[in-house]
């Protein structure tokens, strides 16, 4: 079998003198919607003077480029999907681990099941720290599968999870001791505290609900067929669908002029698009999911909808219609939780708290 060719990697200087108080972090993901949720995190720990790379088989070349902006480095894995089994397997422990050496790691942050076992498969000379945030088991399911990877918990000074949910499952099947140290960590953030909380438009002529970027047809379908199942019962245009722009001072204009944002799918990460919103002071109608639930309390700040059809739409849409001055209310909650957990500068300084990186925050500050 021939040697995988790893992607070069800028390395920057090291001497031994510096090494006790420059750490040379690795953050490893597999998913690209991870990989963008941590790019945040991983330039604050770059401006506190440690050094980060970013390895993944999923980074986006948009990724790549902030990256290089932040001046955090970036290793490409293959996709092990498309590797043989076993064989391919022990290449691509032995790449990771090549790439560990090569890069002098001092601690690796590794996302999911499979990233984890990576991690913990190249020796102890590197300090693993598990990530779970884009888990989607629960209850049963989640403890046998944390049981299962006990090993690599039990060892680990740190443990970050996405939900106060997975931190108690966590301590129930592992031990109190380990529930101390996991964190519950939100990897995405917004310095939204400038945004402004616009009046909700009239709805004299109309409700506008504001879709964010990346619907899947499928899902924008169910959307549309509802809405036109409530103009047809209304005898008119009433509602309205607006599909909300990737880019940050279009997207924040478009939340302006709507009542409520809506997000079709389930999603893995919260999304920036997504917290602009809770910013900008709108109720959330988002599919039920794992990670919709860390965004929306159902009946507080919007509402969850069951599964993504025209009819559980309809009544999550009609119910809108129908309350409209719980837009206001809820509006004001969504503003609340995103200053209370998705302020970025609150989600860096938890990032660098749990991996006992902020011995550095205040001399770099």
């Amino acid at each position: 079998m021939r040697p995988m060719r790893l992607t070069p990697l800028h390395q920057p200087g090291f001497s031994p003198a510096t090494a006790a108080a420059v750490q040379r972090v690795v953050i490893l993901a597999r998913s690209a919607e991870v990989v963008d949720a941590l790019l945040a995190q991983a330039a604050f720990v770059r401006a506190r003077r440690h050094s980060v790379l970013m390895v993944s088989d999923a980074i986006s070349a948009d990724a790549r480029e902030r990256c290089g902006h932040a001046g955090i480095d970036v290793a490409v894995l293959p996709d092990a999907a498309a590797l043989p089994r076993f064989f391919g397997e022990r290449a691509l422990r032995r790449q990771f681990g090549q790439i560990l050496t090569d890069w002098r790691a001092t601690m690796v942050v590794a996302e999911g099941s499979e990233m984890i076992a990576l991690a913990s498969s190249c020796g102890a000379a590197v300090r693993v720290v598990p990530m779970y945030l884009t888990e989607s088991a629960r209850g049963s399911a989640l403890a046998a599968k944390l049981k299962a990877e006990g090993s690599s918990l039990i060892s680990a000074t740190a443990i970050l999870v996405a939900d106060a949910d997975i931190k108690r499952t966590l301590a129930e099947a592992m031990g109190a001791e380990l529930g101390h140290r996991t964190h519950v960590f939100t990897p995405s953030g917004v310095e939204g505290g400038h945004l402004p909380v616009r009046p909700l438009p009239s709805l004299a002529t109309g409700a506008i609900f504001a879709v964010l970027p990346a619907a899947s047809a499928q899902a924008f379908t169910a959307l549309t067929a509802a809405v036109s199942q409530l103009n047809q019962a209304a005898g008119g245009e009433y509602v309205h669908l607006r599909q909300a722009p990737a880019d940050a001072a279009t997207l924040d204009e478009v939340i302006a002029n709507s009542h409520a944002v809506v997000v079709p799918d389930r999603v893995s990460c919260v999304s920036d698009p997504l917290i602009r919103a809770l910013f900008g002071g709108r109720a959330i109608l988002a599919q039920d999911c794992p990670t919709s639930r860390l965004v929306v309390d159902a009946g507080v700040n919007g509402w969850l909808v069951a599964a993504s059809a025209v009819e559980d739409w309809g009544q999550a849409l009609g119910a809108a219609l129908r309350y409209p001055d719980l837009l206001c209310s809820m509006g004001q909650a969504s503003r609340a939780k995103a200053e209370r957990r998705f302020d970025a500068r609150a989600a860096n300084a938890a990032f660098v708290d749990a991996l006992g990186l902020s011995d550095l925050r205040t001399a770099a500050n």
